[in-house]
């Protein structure tokens, strides 16, 4: 299902909420989410929003984590969603995975991705 979220800015995830679908907010105007503690699965292309900016999560989530504004599962081995404009950022060194089209129509100006020469480092 996808949300048209056109004349809203920020998304609230309440922590009763377990799971949010693939494409759930593609191409709405969000441009700051707050993750809760309860979501446990989110879908490839959730957070595919024009305008992101930053994406937070609740310290006690035990599934996800916000760095910098960056979208990972707990250990940090796989990056959800990212803002759509960044300055310096250096992704985890745990970084294995980086799911579909987080980087799609993004401007960022220095990003290092430490996985990347060792081999170790796949897009799925």
């Amino acid at each position: 299902m996808n949300i048209h979220l056109r004349n809203f800015s920020k998304l609230i995830i309440p922590n009763g909420v377990k799971s949010i679908g693939k494409k759930a907010f593609q191409t709405s105007n969000i441009s700051n989410i707050t993750i809760g503690t309860g979501v446990q699965e989110i879908g490839d292309d959730a957070f595919d929003c024009l305008l992101l900016e930053s994406i937070n999560v609740d310290k006690d989530n035990e599934h996800f984590q916000s760095i910098d504004g960056f979208l990972y599962n707990k250990e940090k081995t796989r990056l959800i969603a990212c803002p759509k404009r960044f300055n310096n950022i250096s992704l985890p060194k745990e970084l294995e995975i980086i799911s579909p089209n987080v980087f799609q129509f993004c401007r960022g100006e220095i990003l290092v991705i430490p996985g990347l020469m060792s081999g170790k480092l796949e897009v799925k």
